[in-house]
């Protein structure tokens, strides 16, 4: 339940230049709290909740970020740089990029996608008791996790 939690945290992190350690904290908490209310107290589906607990998180981590005060500047451009391959990795031409440029890197990442739609497939089977959902879960792990594996050593 608490895992979309964590991972909308960090794509806010990643993708926000403005994303800020108070909404990711405060996201967090209400995400939290809004999924024990669901669970414990009206006895959702444990499905429902974790919908609930990400629906929360998506709007109170960008709430909390906007209200509350911004950054140091020189702090986010220090890190956001980092984003940009170094002089090293120049003059080694060993550049990784986020899109892949080569056909083994788009390859790798067309595995994980899969993986994770696999993954996710299963996920939703599981909701809707189907008996091979477990399984089609953790084929679409493996499959991601090569895909990722594979996406880290190709460019």
């Amino acid at each position: 339940m608490d895992m979309p939690l964590f991972i909308i945290a960090v794509v806010y992190g990643l993708l926000w230049k403005r994303a800020n350690w108070q909404g990711a904290i405060g996201g967090y908490i209400a995400g939290s709290v809004a999924g024990g209310i669901g669970q414990f107290y009206f006895g959702l589906d444990f499905n429902i909740t974790t919908f609930i607990t990400a629906g929360v998180t998506l709007v109170v981590t960008p709430a909390v970020t906007l209200l509350t005060k911004h950054p140091d500047e020189m702090k986010v451009e220090t890190i956001w740089m980092a984003k940009i391959s170094s002089r090293e990795e120049d003059e080694q031409k060993e550049i990784y990029h986020i899109i892949p440029t080569s056909l083994s890197g788009r390859l790798g990442l067309g595995l994980y996608a899969g993986g994770t739609i696999i993954f996710l497939t299963g996920v939703f089977l599981g909701s809707a008791d189907a008996p091979a959902a477990g399984f089609i879960a953790v084929g679409g792990m493996i499959v991601y996790f090569l895909g990722g594996l594979w996406r880290a050593y190709s460019s």
